[in-house]
C-alpha cells in the first residue's frame, strides 16, 4: 500500500470517533449558548478575574466558568480570528 496515495483529510467517521473519544469534558462556555454571547460581549473589555466574578453573579456559581476557563477560551478565540494569519500592513 502506497501511503502517499491516502486521503490527507480525516474522514467524517474518524472525527466522529475522535470527538467521542476525546479526553476530558467540554467547558461550560461551549455548552451554554447564553453564557457564550454573554462572555463573547464581555472578553476583550474585562480582565479574567472581573468578567468570572460578573459570570458568578449574573449566572450563578454552579453556572459560571472560572478564571482559567475564561482564559483558555479566550486563547482558542484569538487563534480562531479571521485576520491572524494575513500579514500586518505598514500604516
Amino acid at each position: 500500500m502506497d501511503l502517499r496515495q491516502l486521503p490527507i483529510e480525516p474522514t467524517a467517521e474518524a472525527l466522529e470517533w475522535r470527538a467521542e473519544h476525546r479526553p476530558g469534558r467540554i467547558p461550560k462556555i461551549w455548552q451554554d449558548r447564553h453564557l457564550k454571547e454573554f462572555i463573547d460581549e464581555r472578553l476583550t473589555k474585562l480582565p479574567f478575574h472581573a468578567l468570572a466574578a460578573l459570570c458568578i453573579e449574573v449566572f450563578g456559581k454552579e453556572r459560571a466558568p472560572g478564571r482559567s476557563t475564561l482564559h483558555r477560551y479566550y486563547r482558542i478565540k484569538w487563534r480562531m480570528r479571521p485576520n491572524r494569519l494575513q500579514p500586518r500592513t505598514p500604516q
